[in-house]
């Protein structure tokens, strides 16, 4: 199952985010993509230890 950024969610920091990514690999793939299109990006966990989803966080 593919996810996808088409319904970014605004935070009060300026950045958009993604939704929960399940993997490590899959975000840092969709990060790229974002990359490509000329957003700056920031790949973060839910969780401290780096076992929960991942979440992008992008801007122009």
């Amino acid at each position: 199952m593919k996810q996808t950024s088409e319904a970014p969610i605004k935070d009060t920091m300026g950045w958009f985010t993604t939704l929960p990514i399940r993997t490590k690999q899959q975000a840092w793939f969709h990060a790229e993509t974002l990359k490509n299109q000329g957003y700056r990006t920031l790949v973060r966990s839910t969780k401290p230890d780096g076992k929960g989803d991942w979440i992008i966080y992008y801007r122009r």
